[in-house]
């Protein structure tokens, strides 16, 4: 198993951080080695057949910051999570 991006590294730390937005919602970050895309998907833990929903944030245009997302990413992302 290949090891994590630093950038992959961040969008999980961000959504652990952000936690408290996600609320019956699972989500999993993804992300395969060949791809610049770290894909998102939630699941609902309340509503069974519930359809999924997903994100995919392109790293060529995530910036790092001593290990933290730029804040147009930030904003992207709290915005999908509200939309959950």
């Amino acid at each position: 198993m290949d090891p994590h991006t630093p950038k992959h590294e961040a969008i999980e730390k961000f959504i652990h951080h952000e936690s408290s937005a996600i609320g019956k919602w699972r989500i999993q970050v993804f992300e395969e080695s060949h791809d610049p895309v770290v894909r998102l998907q939630a699941f609902s833990d309340v509503v069974e057949g519930a359809p999924e929903k997903s994100l995919e944030v392109h790293t060529r245009q995530v910036r790092l910051a001593d290990d933290e997302l730029d804040e147009s990413t930030k904003t992207l992302i709290r915005r999908w999570l509200a939309s959950l």
